[in-house]
This record gives structure tokens, sequence and C-alpha cells, in this order.
């Protein structure tokens, strides 16, 4: 592999269980453990647009039918922004995989929209310059939420300058898989306009391979996790390849909530997310912090006030009065 294209989806240790094929609507391990249910009531990822950056996407999957909003190769791929690795597909699917439709399984945040950046080949591998203008289109569809399942052991100056366009206005979170190397935290989620995302099992322990030698800032669901695959099936993967959308699509429901409610707290910059992820998580006293969706939208204490109403009594108190009345 060349320096050009050592930014990959999956190291080898990764486990891959093909043909899984569930007969209605299923419910993962990972929904108890992150009090999903619970932060439903409260947000679904409404109005987000979540930008994910892998190896494209089998749009036509039934279970993301209404969830992709654009798609776009960057590698030069014969096969366009399709999907002839598996990977893109499975995490399009842990983000947005739509619900109630008694198929499948459902996404973390299912009333997102995806915008699905093809920076990969279909052998896995990438390069800087690409995932760097798969960012920006992203940005250009509206994106406020990045998640890249990819990594490498070297900088990528191009990505992270690309993110610092990203993140130059505020309201925008990038999150990237930590690697599965068990050593150092990968980039690009060394750098610090990243939120780093390692994996956890069913028990709740952190993972051997999960990469750690550096700054972790959350863990999420990563083992035996179910999601889509090119063709229309299904299939199980492990990695924080897989935590890391996890993680970004709670992250969208937390801004999805914030940005209809308001709230006593700030969400508009990678540290704001980043606190707030590890307030409401599970401190597991070890130096790693359990995601936790339901604590983190409950921590946004929803203003005394509808926005509209709030925003109308602050700039125009006349037009709040004819407002009240009509309600």
């Amino acid at each position: 592999m060349s320096r050009r294209e050592h930014y990959v989806t999956l190291p080898p240790d990764v486990r891959i269980k093909p043909s899984v094929a569930p007969l209605a609507e299923s419910v993962s391990w990972a929904d108890a453990s992150l009090g999903i249910a619970d932060a439903w009531k409260l947000s679904q990822g409404e109005d987000i647009i979540v930008c994910s950056l892998d190896t494209g996407c089998f749009v036509d999957h039934p279970d993301l039918e209404g969830a992709i909003f654009d798609a776009k190769d960057f590698t030069g791929s014969r096969y366009g922004y399709g999907d002839r690795h598996g990977h893109g597909t499975h995490v399009a699917g842990l983000v947005g995989a739509r619900m109630g439709n008694d198929i499948g399984i459902r996404g973390i945040a299912p009333k997102s929209r995806l915008v699905v950046a093809k920076v990969l080949g279909d052998n896995g591998a990438g390069s800087d310059t690409d995932i760097a203008r798969g960012i920006l289109w992203g940005l250009s569809k509206g994106a406020t939420i990045f998640s890249l399942s990819l990594g490498g052991a070297f900088g990528m100056p191009a990505t992270k300058a690309a993110i610092r366009d990203v993140m130059s206005s505020g309201g925008r979170f990038a999150f990237a898989a930590a690697g599965n190397d068990g050593g150092a935290v990968n980039y690009p989620a060394r750098y610090d306009q990243f939120v780093s995302v390692g994996a956890y099992d069913e028990h709740g322990r952190l993972t051997d391979f999960t990469s750690k030698v550096g700054r972790l800032d959350i863990v999420g669901p990563g083992v035996k996790m179910l999601s889509c695959a090119p063709g229309g099936g299904y299939q199980e993967m492990t990695g924080t390849s897989q935590a890391c959308p996890v993680v970004a699509a709670i992250g969208a429901l937390a801004l999805s909530k914030h940005l209809r409610d308001g709230g006593d707290t700030d969400l508009r910059t990678t540290a704001d997310m980043r606190e707030h992820l590890q307030k409401s998580a599970n401190d597991t006293g070890r130096g790693y912090w359990l995601v936790n969706a339901r604590k983190l939208l409950e921590m946004h204490g929803v203003a005394t006030q509808p926005a509209v109403e709030r925003d109308l009594v602050a700039e125009l108190p006349w037009r709040y009065e004819l407002w009240r009345r009509r309600q």
C-alpha cells in the first residue's frame, strides 16, 4: 500500500459475520445499553444531516429508503458511490436505518438524513486528499455531523485543514474511530477537532482492540453490531468503526433536540460536545466513559419556553402577543 493510501477502514483483527438475516425489525443489544428507547422520546435526529465518509453505500437497501440525501464518489471507482466493500453500507445503517418498516434494523438517528462521501476505494483504502474533499463536499450539503470510521498511523494535514474549515462557524461536529490496533489512537481521531471513539462489548468492557494510548474521548458499543449490507442483506461487524457512527448518531440526537428546544447548555464546539458526552456518560473509573444517549439528551435542560416563543419575546414583543393569541 502506498503512503498516499494508508488510511483504511478495517485492520485485520476486526471480525465480520456475513449472511445475518433478521426476520423482523431487530433490536440490538446496544439499544438497552444506550437507553435509546428513552432518548427517542426526546429526539430521533430530525433536521440533522450526517455526512458518512467511508467506502460508499448501497443506497437501494430497503432499510435506507428515504435516508440517503445525496452520495458522491471521490476515489475514481468504476462503481461510483456504490459500495463494493461492505463497510460503508454497514456504518450508514448504524446511523440512519429507518424504523417502523418491520424489517431489518433500526439506526440510532432514524429520522436524520445522510450524505455519503465515498472517500475509501473498493479495497478499503484511501488518501488524505480524497477524505478532505469528501469533508468539504459534506459541508456544502449542509452536514452538521461528520462520521469517519477510518484511520491510520500518520498525520492527515489535508483532513485536519478541511475539518478546521467545517468547524469555523460552530455548530458542526466530527467523530472518528480511535483505531483497532490496541495502541496509540489513530489519525484523524487523534486531532483535537475530532471526538475520538473507542468500542465496548456487551458487558460494558473496553475492548482489547480499541486504540487507547492518547486521548480517548468516549466509548460506544462496537461488538457484534448488526447492520445493513450491500445487496439488501445484513451482517455483523466488530470494531471502533462501528462504535463511531453510533456515537456520531447520538450526537445528532442531541444536536437535533438542542436546535429545536434550546436549553441551558451551549453546544457549538467540539469541546462542548466532548464535555456533554463525558458528563452524561457512565464513568467506569478506569479512564474511559461509556456513552449514554438517554442521559445526554436529558442533560440538555429544555428551555422554559419553546424556541419560537422565546425568540419572539426577545426580538418582537408585539409579534409574540399575536402568536400567543393564535395558540
